[in-house]
């Protein structure tokens, strides 16, 4: 069992800090079908940011799942999840078909699953 958890599955809702591209992961030779499990026994500095792109804010399919801006993350998310993250500020919860930006600038704000269905809850 991994000490460190970098991302966490259940169902198909993908929780991560920024997070998970194809690209990152077959740069990481992630294994798909244990896809949990391969994220979260990588060594640490697979988490690093890359600036390959020049960009200094994260905006490429090659960052990891600590760094990946929306865009990015949209253009080149792993399939058959629906990803969960947040390092973006949003001015609230944003829900959109296959990802759920949390980092809000509404602080009565917090989202739910209720039998697989994303909610934003307010206080």
């Amino acid at each position: 069992e991994p000490l460190i958890h970098y991302s966490a599955i259940v169902d198909n809702f993908l929780f991560s800090h920024a997070g998970v591209t194809k690209t990152w992961a077959k740069q990481n030779n992630l294994d798909l079908n244990d896809l949990n499990f391969s994220i979260n026994t990588l060594p640490l500095n697979s988490f690093a940011f890359n600036d390959k792109d020049y960009s200094n804010c994260g905006e490429h399919k090659s960052q990891g799942p600590m760094w990946v801006r929306p865009k990015s993350l949209k253009e080149d998310a792993i399939d058959g999840y629906t990803q969960i993250v947040g390092h973006t500020r949003q001015l609230s919860i944003k829900i959109e078909e296959d990802f759920a930006f949390i980092d809000s600038l509404e602080n009565r704000e917090f989202l739910s699953i209720e039998d697989g269905v994303m909610i934003v809850n307010i206080i």
